[in-house]
């Protein structure tokens, strides 16, 4: 919370201590930094419905994970849902090759420590995934087959007789 105050308040610093000029890089960057919180503060605390999209997906990703609890018979709390996904998601910064693993593990780990048993958790997250893969990716591939029908470019999965030779 200290950290968004502290960024919340660097237009008003820099305003008070730099003054019209920027000088050197730091007096730059503050000042690039400066607008760009200005902005993001008009977008957040404005009524904006682009901001709806953002706040859509977050909630039903996480109504899946619910829901994938709810089909195995155990449903913890909302606040354990929310909680454990959002510490799983943030688990993401760790740099692991890939992130294989990670997330998983975040959300099975979380589960576990909230008195989840392993079983569930582990199976919740399995079809969580399964589910936030195969969807996107079902539904991409349709889109992308008829974009490209729809552009009249033909679906070939050979490529063009000039590279061939080549």
């Amino acid at each position: 919370m200290l950290v968004f105050v502290g960024f919340l308040l660097l237009p008003w610093v820099t305003d008070r201590t730099l003054g019209a000029r920027p000088c050197g890089r730091i007096g730059t960057w503050s000042r690039a930094t400066s607008v760009t919180i200005r902005d993001t503060r008009k977008l957040l605390f404005g009524a904006d419905w682009r901001l709806l999209g953002a706040f859509g997906y977050l909630w039903f990703d996480i109504a899946v994970l619910w829901v994938c609890f709810r089909a195995l018979g155990h449903t913890p709390p909302l606040s354990t849902i929310v909680l454990a996904y959002q510490i799983g998601y943030l688990s993401n910064l760790i740099p692991i090759p890939g992130g294989i693993g990670v997330l998983d593990g975040s959300f099975v780990g979380m589960f576990v420590l909230f008195g989840i048993n392993d079983t569930t958790a582990t199976s919740a997250t399995i079809v969580y995934h399964a589910i936030s893969l195969w969807v996107p990716a079902t539904w991409g591939t349709i889109a992308f087959l008829l974009l490209r029908r729809s552009r009249n470019q033909p679906i070939t999965w050979r490529r063009p007789r000039a590279e061939r030779r080549a």
